[in-house]
């Protein structure tokens, strides 16, 4: 088990990266790394700097996450952007790891096995991610963003809500208050925009 442990601290480091997670190379063993990285963001411990306009800013989600994009600083890594989310969702994360634009997405409950998608309609325009779930049993949900325009989406808007659909389903609006200076800010050291 030690050993085990190990091998996945090694993993995580190397220079193989989240990338290779999403790919599903050694997947299981990285998983634990991105959990702990957003553990802050996820559970809303306090320390996040909120963009917001106007009225959007007095919101606040149950948990502690806000219905406005945060930068929240993690020690030793680029900082997180994160928001409460609609339905199923408990909230949605940007970060850089190892060079690689990621999405992180918990919900409520454990989804099915198997790769999820996500979409996001930008009032007509929709950008759709790919899901994996970090562990066998998690309520977490990893996607790469490099080949993805929801960066760029992300980044020209800064109020106004985006629907948010998980396998085709809606769960509602995500707040689009702030994503632009949060998402540029976390995504600044691994996305070209």
């Amino acid at each position: 088990m030690q050993e085990r442990r190990e091998d996945g601290a090694r993993f995580a480091h190397d220079a193989w990266g989240f990338r290779q997670c999403l790919r599903g190379e050694l997947y299981m063993k990285c998983a634990h790394r991105l959990v702990a990285v957003l553990a802050i963001p996820m559970l809303g411990i306090a320390g996040g700097m909120a963009w917001a306009d106007g009225p959007d800013a007095a919101i606040v989600a149950q948990g502690g996450v806000m219905n406005v994009w945060q930068l929240r600083p993690v020690a030793g890594h680029a900082p997180v952007a994160t928001v409460a989310g609609p339905g199923s969702v408990k909230s949605v994360s940007l970060m850089c790891d190892g060079g690689t634009p990621v999405i992180a997405v918990a919900v409520k409950s454990k989804p099915r096995a198997g790769t999820i998608n996500l979409s996001l309609d930008f009032g007509g325009v929709v950008a759709s991610v790919p899901l994996l779930r970090a562990t066998a049993g998690a309520t977490l949900l990893l996607g790469d963003l490099s080949d993805s325009d929801l960066p760029r989406l992300l980044a020209s808007h800064s109020s106004g809500v985006a629907r948010l659909r998980i396998n085709g389903v809606q769960q509602g609006n995500l707040p689009l208050s702030g994503a632009k200076p949060t998402s540029q800010a976390a995504l600044a050291p691994c996305y070209r925009y």
